[in-house]
């Protein structure tokens, strides 16, 4: 299992050493980007960062279809919430139609990210 804390280290020194700019749209981050970035900071293989973030990805994802939150304090928070089933139409018939139940995934930003975004200290 992944360690939740050591994740969240991870990630805060993470944001804090990009020095990336949230305001510049064009600028985004994929996998391969974090990767580089933790295994830099952190001293580890990339392979094992690679490891520690797909862990995390599975932790998460497993967390929220058995309805749990997964709450990083201060950073970020992972949950879920059921869609009622419910009527619709088809826009391009106008056809009335059964929207399904469905269980959403959602995420909620912590405060020190929040603040850490808009340079409060």
């Amino acid at each position: 299992m992944c360690d939740i804390f050591l994740l969240k280290f991870v990630m805060k020194k993470y944001l804090i050493l990009m020095e990336f700019d949230i305001m510049n749209k064009e600028k985004s981050y994929n996998k391969s980007d974090i990767i580089d970035g933790v295994a830099k900071d952190t001293g580890m293989k990339k392979a094992e960062v690679e490891k520690v973030l797909d862990s995390f990805k599975g932790f998460v994802a497993n967390s929220l279809k058995e309805k749990a939150k997964v709450v990083l304090i201060g950073f970020i928070t992972f949950y879920s919430t059921e869609r009622a089933a419910s009527k619709g139409r088809n826009p391009k018939t106008g056809k009335e139609i059964d929207i399904k139940a469905s269980t959403m995934a959602k995420v909620k930003v912590g405060q020190w990210l929040k603040n850490f975004v808009n340079n409060v200290k």
